[in-house]
């Protein structure tokens, strides 16, 4: 085998191992969950504790990939009311939705108003928010 030969292998061999040490740590950090609920069915518990109020998004209450949490009961009218593309509107006063999964709803992390909590994303009411996650929403500026 010429010196070429050895050269190229082990560049090879090197250029493999951390194409693979790349591929297994950024897996890592996709499956590490932040603190919070697994699942969006932890969520009614976490809130009832809390003193708040809990509903899904549907008009029957039917659990779907949302719940509406909120410092007073609200009505499935209210609830439909909510403004998803405006965060800062009014409505969201004394609401929050938990969403799940959490990557369904990526468009909303970074923004201002929601946050990370577990395998959810909770969007609206920052104090409500910092109140159920224990941890502040991203602020604007």
């Amino acid at each position: 085998m010429s010196r070429l030969n050895v050269i190229t292998l082990t560049a090879g061999g090197v250029a493999a191992t951390l194409l693979i040490l790349c591929l297994l740590s950024s897996g890592q950090r996709y499956a590490q969950v932040p603190d919070g609920p697994h699942k969006l069915s932890e969520v009614p518990h976490i809130a009832r504790n809390l003193g708040l109020h809990v509903r899904s998004d549907t008009c029957d209450d039917t659990p779907s990939d949302r719940l509406v949490i909120s410092e007073q009961p609200l009505s499935w009218e209210r609830v439909s009311d909510l403004r998803f593309a405006d965060l800062d509107h009014p409505c969201w006063l004394g609401t929050v939705a938990v969403c799940a999964p959490r990557r369904a709803y990526a468009h909303y992390e970074g923004s201002n108003g929601a946050t990370v909590w577990g395998n959810t994303l909770v969007i609206g009411d920052r104090d409500l928010i910092e109140r159920l996650t224990g941890s502040s929403p991203k602020k604007a500026g």
